[in-house]
């Protein structure tokens, strides 16, 4: 077994400055403590320190029944300033303190792992490093109440990583109700036992509670396999000891290959202690050297610590010192890069994440849109069901009721204008007869024009006004150019030379004389239906740059007992088809559902909608208003 050690040393700055206390003890005839040292009890758990205004202010320590302990500065009888906070579990947090974890500081957990943070409200918030048991970076970046929130490179030499050296002392000795040890007793020990420290040691103060001095300690040795290895490690240890002896040893840190050397040296080391229990804490860093040299084992005990006396810096041999430099500039250097390779790690997986991200918004977009594709397609198909559901129920009510399979006089004016001089149209006359023909077998007396002018379109009005008087049903179609301006809706005739916007007028049909026409041939029968249908909103040139016109045409107000239909909504335009079929797709659907038998004439341009959406993709959406107060039906069959 080589024995090798670069380093080996003990701290704890809190209990050092307790052992240093300048303050007299606190007087027993007072119930009143300010600016002196003493014990007391807070319910069950211990405080030893320093008092001022009756209540623990300075250096202290507070024993808790738990098992936790704090050790360090206190202000107000609150944790501030510098401490050393040790759980009963093994975990220890060293640092700044104001009543909660505040500032920069170290948690040290039983398992080796060591968390070096910046801290706010008792929660690691700020920049931090996080080791492993073996001292190798697990995460660094910036944290917010205690998770990682941004991952980056942290220089570790911004923390106070080591801290401070001095005597491993443990104050709370007196148990309550005992005498406190007198300090000449305790040197007088010393003496007798041969134990003395020489010029090391360190003249005991005049006011303190000293529980344990070791004069002697043995360097633990390298195991085999670490100086094969190269390991190098930090190990923590608790120790107690009762009247003097090693009473017991506790690995609190550090890999369990050094346990066993470390725990055999703390039992060879020689301590003077008053007759009460004594625990303490020694840290020893391993670190197999460069090239080992023979030791004496005489050489090695002058260079250890002594547990209970502050040992200063100088005191250690040069070349420990050296390479206890060496040690942690190696460490730093390994955190550097290892730092380096974990930023790399973290752009490399924000890489990948990223590139999954969006494989996966673009997955669910796809998802999406066949869900959407499915629902339109469920939507349309329920659609389709209700409305032959309603449909094949309004035939029943029909056959069963006599009323609604009156016919009776049935009159139709159907105006198709295709041959303009600008934009002429392909389909407006095919659809004129068409729906014509559809009429006529529906039982309409039908007045057909193709390619009509104004005067035409004005004669015209005026014979089919006189067939209206005595009808029941009066039907007007207009199939060709419209447009809207200034609210008013006006069909364009063949022949028209249109060229300002105030011509309009004179020379176009202002469709609101239909509606005024059909209001006004009251007739026999007060309850007759009027139907206007506007197949008009085909895209217009002549209206290009006018201040006045809008796309499409506007709304118009409907009589009583009127049905008004538009090709596609007010506002919009109307498709005249794509050059290879015979109709536009408004007229189309509207000659199919025509012929469908007992279906009301609301059912009717509901279906001619449903088909209209569904071949322009939303594009053509046919518009009707109605102020009927009856049925009709375009096609009654019993």
């Amino acid at each position: 077994m080589n024995r090798a050690v670069a380093g080996v040393f003990s701290w704890l700055f809190s209990l050092t400055c307790l052992a240093q206390s300048k303050l007299p003890s606190c007087p027993t005839d007072s119930n009143y403590w300010t600016d002196c040292f003493g014990v007391r009890d807070h319910g069950n758990n211990r405080y030893v320190g320093e008092f001022k205004n009756n209540i623990p202010h300075g250096q202290g320590t507070v024993t808790f029944t738990g098992g936790d302990k704090y050790v360090g500065e206190l202000k107000d009888d609150k944790f501030y300033g510098q401490g050393t906070y040790t759980f009963a579990n093994g975990n220890e947090f060293f640092g700044e303190w104001r009543d909660q974890r505040s500032g920069h500081g170290i948690f040290d957990f039983a398992d080796g792992r060591r968390h070096i943070h910046e801290w706010k409200d008792d929660r690691p918030n700020g920049i931090g490093i996080r080791y492993k048991a073996d001292r190798s970076i697990e995460s660094s970046g910036t944290y917010a109440h205690g998770n990682l929130v941004t991952a980056h490179a942290v220089d570790p030499t911004l923390f106070r990583t080591e801290r401070p050296s001095g005597a491993l002392v443990e104050l709370e000795t007196t148990q309550k109700g005992q005498k406190q040890p007198d300090k000449h007793a305790l040197e007088q020990q010393l003496r007798t036992t041969g134990l003395e420290t020489g010029r090391n040691s360190q003249q005991l103060p005049t006011s303190s509670v000293i529980g344990v001095i070791c004069p002697k300690q043995i360097v633990p040795a390298i195991p085999d396999r670490a100086m094969r290895e190269g390991l190098s490690a930090i190990v923590r240890a608790r120790i107690k000891v009762i009247n003097s002896e090693i009473a017991d040893v506790v690995i609190v840190s550090g890999p369990k290959i050094f346990h066993e050397e470390v725990i055999k040296a703390i039992r060879q080391y020689k301590c003077v202690t008053d007759k009460n229990e004594v625990v303490a804490t020694q840290e020893f860093i391993f670190k197999v050297p460069e090239r080992p040299s023979i030791v004496k084992s005489e050489e090695l005990n002058r260079a250890a610590p002594e547990i209970g006396v502050q040992t200063p810096v100088k005191s250690f041999p040069a070349a420990e010192s050296e390479e206890k430099q060496k040690l942690e500039a190696r460490i730093r250097e390994q955190d550097r890069q290892r730092i380096s390779e974990l930023e790399i790690e973290r752009k490399q997986k924000e890489d990948a994440e990223e590139k999954l991200r969006i494989a996966q918004i673009e997955e669910r977009s796809l998802e999406q849109e066949r869900q959407r594709t499915l629902e339109l397609e469920t939507e349309r198909r329920r659609r389709q069901e209700a409305e032959e559901k309603l449909r094949v129920a309004q035939q029943q009510q029909v056959i069963s009721s006599p009323a609604m399979s009156f016919i009776g006089k049935r009159v139709a004016l159907v105006i198709g204008n295709s041959n303009y001089k600008t934009s002429p149209l392909d389909n407006p006359t095919n659809d004129a007869k068409d729906v014509a023909a559809a009429l006529r077998a529906s039982g309409f007396e039908t007045q057909e024009l193709l390619n009509a002018t104004k005067q035409q379109m004005l004669e015209a009005t005026r014979v089919f006004e006189r067939k209206v008087v005595n009808s029941d049903v009066a039907l007007i179609y207009y199939a060709g150019h419209g447009t809207e301006v200034k609210g008013k809706n006006y069909m364009i005739p063949v022949g028209a030379n249109i060229e300002r916007e105030y011509e309009l007028s004179e020379q176009a049909y202002d469709a609101a004389q239909w509606l005024d026409m059909l209001e006004g041939a009251k007739g026999t029968n007060a309850k007759r239906v009027n139907i206007v249908i506007f197949d008009a909103c085909r895209n217009n040139p002549l209206t290009r740059g006018w201040r006045s016109s809008n796309a499409g045409l506007a709304r118009m107000d409907t009589p009583v007992g009127t049905f008004l239909a538009y090709s596609t909504a007010p506002g919009k335009v109307a498709s005249d088809g794509n050059g290879r079929e015979r109709n536009s797709p408004f007229a189309k659907h509207l000659v199919n559902a025509i012929k469908q038998p007992n279906m009301p004439i609301e059912q009717v341009f509901k279906r001619v909608r449903s088909a209209v959406i569904d071949e322009t993709k939303g594009d053509q959406i046919p518009w009707d208003s109605s102020s009927l107060v009856g049925d009709f039906f375009f096609t009654v069959k019993k």
